[in-house]
């Protein structure tokens, strides 16, 4: 579990990965949304790495009840050769579903030199995600 944003960061880190800790991760206490957002980078770390093996860079931002995660293969050229393997393209299928059924958004674009690029925005999911840095937005009809 990673109940707080810098252990989040510091896992990242410690595993060789560069993380971009923007505006308020730190300082992000959001129940279990930290732990989404740890899920989330494990789950498409293994996707990035089926092109061939490197670094990523991580940007995490946590602002009005949102976690924004940007994940980027390094290496270049991963982008195509993902969305040219069938296993990947089942898993990032996995991923949409998963942030559809969840409402989430994800995106999954070409970075700079051809790099893998997904980026999810998560929201609070739960009543434990109603702390005040995390509340969720309020809608008025």
């Amino acid at each position: 579990m990673h109940n707080t944003g810098v252990g989040l960061v510091d896992e990242l880190r410690e595993a060789g990965h560069a993380v971009a800790d923007d505006v308020g991760i730190s300082a992000c206490r959001c129940g279990d949304l930290i732990d989404r957002a740890a899920r989330f980078v494990d789950a498409v770390l293994p996707v990035a790495d089926a092109a061939r093996s490197g670094r990523a860079y991580i940007r995490l931002s946590c602002s009005r009840g949102l976690l924004f995660v940007e994940v980027t293969h390094l290496g270049p050229g991963t982008f195509d050769a993902l969305m040219a393997d069938d296993a990947t393209m089942l898993h990032l299928e996995d991923l949409r579903n998963w942030a559809q059924g969840s409402g989430h958004a994800l995106t999954i674009e070409r970075g700079p030199r051809d790099q893998f690029r997904i980026t999810a925005v998560l929201g609070p999911g739960g009543s434990s995600d109603f702390s005040p840095g995390c509340a969720p937005q309020q809608t008025t009809s």
